[in-house]
């Protein structure tokens, strides 16, 4: 008798899911068999070893790695202003840095709008 292997057994195989290997059954990616009644809900997938083989063949002409991302195309940070400087009673910045040295921006000191004032008449 052939032997059959389920998807959990081809998930240790290839370090996937059993949820990936059940994805390769019901697309074609993966020969497989459906071994449950006809009745059934869900699908109960078997794979002989002859078509782990051929799937292994398949895949081996795959790269192994993914290509590695491109860089992203914003690489200077923008530099950001500190609008409650003056309301915690500290200092306001006087300049805020990128990380290139060119680009520099001066903060200026903003209006105090809780500071009391000469009052209601």
């Amino acid at each position: 008798m052939e032997r059959r292997y389920s998807p959990d057994h081809i998930a240790k195989v290839f370090g996937v899911t059993k949820g990936t290997v059940i994805g390769w059954c019901a697309d074609g990616t993966m020969p497989a068999v459906n071994v449950a009644r006809a009745a059934a809900k869900r699908a109960r997938w078997r794979m002989s070893e002859e078509d782990v083989e051929t799937f292994k063949a398949r895949r081996a002409n795959r790269p192994e790695k993914a290509p590695e991302a491109k860089a992203s195309r914003r690489t200077i940070a923008r530099p950001t202003k500190d609008y409650f400087a003056n309301v915690s009673g500290g200092e306001p910045a006087t300049e805020t840095k990128t990380k290139s040295a060119s680009r520099r921006t001066i903060a200026k000191p903003t209006k105090d709008y809780f500071a009391p004032t000469g009052g209601a008449k």
